[in-house]
């Protein structure tokens, strides 16, 4: 069934069934036989992006055999192409907010990039060194230890919650504390 034409499927707009072809739709009921479908069913067949079909094998001709039971085939069918449709709505829904949260998150990152900017203008301008008189190193410490004290302020000396919001470790903030001589300070 996988290997039935396409282009023949774009031109069913209703449910076919291969015992109720006339001579008519002799190529059809041919290629019917030859991928051995007993049913065509379409869902979405007037949209570009939706159409699909549902093959159903010839055991499908054998056990539904009157008018009434292709009634409610197809109304169980209909049935199940809301709900498809229904199914492909939610996902893209879902898919236009994660877009929008992504975009929100790539906005929230420009914004921290633009305060971590004016926080490091800000430390050197009060530094009486100028950043070209010290090294690389000297100065991400320098900078680090102004963040960990903010951090520090902001949460009320509470450093499991400044940890977090560092996202450090707390035996890490712990060892930083001590290379800034955070710890002797306020034991003093």
């Amino acid at each position: 069934m996988a290997g039935f034409p396409k282009a023949t499927l774009a031109g069913l707009d209703q449910m076919t069934v291969a015992c109720e072809l006339d001579e008519t739709q002799h190529k059809l009921q041919v290629l019917m036989r030859r991928y051995q479908v007993g049913a065509i069913v379409p869902f979405f067949f007037h949209s570009r992006i939706a159409a699909s079909w549902l093959l159903l094998g010839e055991a499908f001709n054998k056990q539904i055999n009157t008018p009434l039971d292709f009634k409610v085939v197809g109304q169980l069918f209909d049935k199940l192409a809301v709900l498809l449709l229904d199914q492909i709505f939610v996902v893209e829904v879902q898919s236009a907010e994660s877009g929008l949260q992504l975009q929100r998150l790539k906005d929230s990152q420009g914004q921290i990039g633009e305060v971590v900017e004016k926080l490091f203008a800000k430390f050197f301008h009060q530094n009486e060194k100028e950043p070209a008189d010290k090294s690389l190193d000297e100065c991400l410490s320098e900078f680090e230890a102004v963040i960990i004290k903010q951090t520090l302020r902001r949460c009320r000396g509470n450093k499991a919650k400044a940890a977090r919001l560092l996202g450090l470790r707390a035996n890490t903030l712990h060892y930083k504390l001590e290379r800034y001589d955070f710890v002797q300070r306020s034991k003093k």
